[in-house]
């Protein structure tokens, strides 16, 4: 776990969010979703993309915490402006992984190392969290909600080299707004993102009934 004491981090943005009691469950996104988790797919990101009000967050919350109870190593990551630098950036993504992995050697040095030296570049702190992952037993998902939010290009091509150089193990998940920043076409290959898109998220409100 996040050393409490010691992190500068905001430890609720690596919560995933409780899913409400007199939440309805929508199930029939939830099997879309499903999908992108199975083995057989190999996805490498799962993209719910929907303006703001339309309730992403909140799915990708309920799936967050399916996964988990199955088993699954679960790193959440709420976004905000505020993430949109590298350095804070990177100092979520470790944190986040050591929620989901526990503290191991090659996070806890990542960890001390982004303490010590703040001007680290990013990419240089990835090898040792895909590293990180790639020697768990466990399916690991990394979810990044309010994606649209970050605009540094050194994030998005470390978004794009973890996605490239990934093991198996391990999956991307992310929920952001219909906008211009949001260059996940760039970041994942042809044939590595299962979209679940604004039209299949706004059937809420159009079909009421169906939840």
């Amino acid at each position: 776990m996040v050393d409490k004491l010691d992190s500068p981090l905001v430890l609720t943005k690596l919560r995933v969010p409780a899913v409400r009691p007199r939440h309805i469950s929508r199930l029939h996104l939830l099997d879309r979703l499903a999908p992108g988790a199975g083995p057989e797919t190999g996805a490498a990101l799962v993209l719910v993309c929907a303006p703001a009000g339309y309730g992403k967050t909140t799915l990708l919350a309920e799936w967050a915490h399916s996964l988990r109870q199955n088993g699954a190593a679960v790193a959440w990551y709420s976004l905000d402006g505020g993430d949109d630098v590298p350095v804070t950036f990177g100092s979520y993504l470790v944190a986040s992984l050591t929620q989901a992995l526990g503290p191991t050697s090659e996070l806890a040095s990542l960890a001390q190392l982004l303490r010590s030296s703040p001007e680290i570049e990013l990419h240089k702190i990835l090898p040792a969290a895909v590293n990180a992952a790639a020697a768990s037993s466990r399916a690991c998902w990394l979810f990044l909600d309010d994606y649209h939010l970050i605009g540094a290009p050194a994030i998005h091509t470390a978004i794009a080299y973890l996605i490239d150089h990934r093991p198996e193990n391990l999956h991307l998940a992310s929920a952001a707004a219909p906008t211009r920043r949001c260059p996940w076409r760039a970041c994942a290959p042809a044939g590595s993102c299962s979209r679940c898109a604004s039209t299949i998220c706004a059937s809420r409100r159009k079909k009421p009934g169906a939840f």
